[in-house]
C-alpha cells in the first residue's frame, strides 16, 4: 500500500513474476500512477507520477488490482504496450516487464 494515498503497489507479487515498479490508485476508467520506483521498468519506459494507465497489453484497465493481476501473469522480459493518459494527453509506451526483485 502507498502510505496516505490508498494506493496499491504493482509489485505486490512473488519472485519470478512480472514487475512494473509503480504504485497506483483507482480512478474512474484508469489507474493513477502515484509513484514510480527509480530504475524500474516503468521508469525506463518513461512512465511518471500523474500518468493514468488506461490499457495494458490491449486490455482496458479499471483498477489497480486488475493491473497488478495482469502484470503478475506477464512473463518477465515480455514487451507490452501500455496506453497512458496524463497531463500532456494520451500516449502509448512500450515497456519490458521486469522480474519481481527478491526482498
Amino acid at each position: 500500500m502507498f502510505p496516505g494515498g490508498g494506493g496499491r503497489d504493482s509489485d505486490d507479487v512473488t519472485a519470478g513474476q512480472g514487475f512494473l515498479g509503480i504504485t497506483g490508485r483507482d480512478t474512474p476508467g484508469a489507474v493513477l500512477v502515484v509513484e514510480v520506483l527509480p530504475g524500474s521498468p516503468a521508469d525506463t519506459a518513461g512512465i511518471e507520477s500523474g500518468d493514468r494507465v488506461v490499457a495494458f497489453d490491449g486490455e482496458s484497465i479499471v483498477s489497480m488490482e486488475q493491473l497488478s493481476d495482469l502484470v503478475r501473469h506477464t512473463e518477465p522480459g515480455a514487451e507490452v504496450e501500455m496506453v497512458l493518459g496524463g497531463r500532456d494527453g494520451g500516449r502509448t509506451v512500450s515497456i519490458i516487464v521486469g522480474e519481481r526483485p527478491v526482498g
